[in-house]
């Protein structure tokens, strides 16, 4: 998301990597690997979901798929870098920090063949304390047994993190340990720790088990500190788990989160990755049924409307008429303009065959692997665009005619460079 403008005009350069094409079935099997985390966590039960939908169309695409309990979202990145998993889940900072070198990642550097396929679930920052540990907030853990996770998994990443926000050491408590997700549970209940962190979706099992074995309180994360944390980074929200979600926890309770993501590297052939993705969404409805965590899950969280300037890989007409058995007359790949969801724009000619949208009048843009340049003009309700130099669709009467300006890959990889955006009067 860039700034917010009422009229601006927008100048890019873009490159369109390669979008992937539905592949005939394949003689030869092959075998993908997606890296989760412990096995009473969300990410494994999800991860068997994924692979569970690509399993049933094997015979048509020849991609056999299987799930391994890892130590978590580094873990799965580091591994998937290094070409022994294809595929994986990680917290959304986690996926932010490899990306760009940082935190955890800083003496590895970007890892600039990482790639997001799809993100997946909320995960509220999850603090559990032991009933007779008396904690009635996340202050009350110094000189306390704290579980802070494992190295290598995202929680462990994001406690550092807090820690850090709140001035804290591994030192201010007792004892830190560095049990694996699996284990810290138990631990609590007999009373070998006092208390852990977890980023997981909810419901879960994880959880659910020591509020109900031995009555574990969720515990706040809340405060100024907290607040600010959230405001300096991109990847957190405030959440909240509801109430009475869990035995012995009637309260709803407040903290903070990331979002579940897949991603996998650029590695990894395009046709693999198109079939991961439409065998998830293509069963959407059979997907968000396969755990508690994944029921709210919505295909899209775009806003409810906005202008779009489209501009598709050249391969994308193919794919679609391949995969649905439709003819592809309702778009191009060459720069349309369109309204989406409850927007409104007047297209300028030719349009669609429902009216929709404005098709450009030249085929300009060029194909993979080559720099595009585009000029996209917004002024008084009307919106036009340039392709490599020259007009080619536009619209007018845009409502509403204020709002963000956002820049979105979607389906294949977009490289974008010499960005110039100018407010205009």
């Amino acid at each position: 998301m860039a700034s917010k403008f009422g009229w601006a005009c927008v100048v890019a350069g873009v490159m369109i990597g390669t979008l992937a094409a539905p592949p005939t079935a394949q003689a030869q099997q092959k075998f993908l690997t997606i890296g989760t985390g412990g096995v009473t966590g969300v990410y494994y039960a999800a991860g068997g979901a994924i692979c569970r939908l690509v399993n049933k169309d094997r015979s048509k695409h020849g991609m056999r798929c299987s799930v391994e309990s890892t130590g978590g979202s580094v873990f799965n990145v580091n591994t998937i870098k290094s070409g022994e998993l294809d595929f994986g889940f990680a917290q959304s900072d986690v996926q932010f920090n490899a990306t760009k070198g940082q935190g955890q990642f800083k003496d590895a550097g970007a890892w600039a063949d990482q790639r997001a396929v799809f993100s997946v679930h909320p995960e509220p920052f999850t603090v559990l304390a032991r009933k007779e540990a008396n904690v009635q907030s996340f202050a009350d853990f110094k000189g306390k047994r704290f579980n802070v996770g494992n190295p290598g998994s995202g929680t462990r990443a994001s406690m550092e993190e807090l820690l850090a926000a709140l001035g804290w050491k591994l030192g201010d408590f007792s004892l830190a340990s560095e049990l694996k997700a699996d284990e810290h549970g138990p631990a609590l209940c007999d009373g070998k720790i006092d208390g852990f962190f977890y980023a997981v979706g909810h419901p879960s099992a994880n959880i659910q088990d020591p509020t109900t074995s031995c009555a574990a309180k969720l515990v706040a994360l809340t405060g100024p500190q907290i607040d600010k944390l959230v405001a300096d980074k991109p990847y957190y929200a405030k959440a909240t788990i509801p109430a009475g979600l869990y035995a012995n926890n009637p309260q709803a309770t407040a903290t903070y989160g990331v979002l579940a993501t897949v991603v996998t590297s650029a590695k990894i052939p395009a046709d693999v990755v198109y079939q991961v993705v439409k065998a998830v969404f293509d069963n959407f409805d059979e997907f968000k049924k396969l755990h508690p965590a994944l029921a709210n899950l919505k295909p899209g969280q775009l806003p409810p409307g906005g202008i779009e300037v489209q501009v598709l890989d050249h391969g994308y007409t193919e794919q679609y008429e391949k995969s649905s058995g439709k003819k592809a007359d309702w778009f191009t790949c060459h720069g349309d303009v369109f309204s989406v969801g409850s927007s409104k724009i007047k297209p300028f000619p030719p349009v669609a065959p429902d009216g929709r949208r404005s098709f450009p009048t030249k085929e300009l843009s060029k194909g993979v692997g080559q720099w595009n340049h585009y000029y996209v003009r917004a002024i008084n309700g009307e919106v036009r665009l340039w392709v490599n130099g020259e007009e080619v669709s536009g619209g007018s009467g845009a409502e509403p005619n204020t709002g963000y300006l956002c820049l979105e890959s979607e389906g294949s990889p977009v490289e974008f460079k010499n960005l110039r955006i100018r407010e205009l009067p």
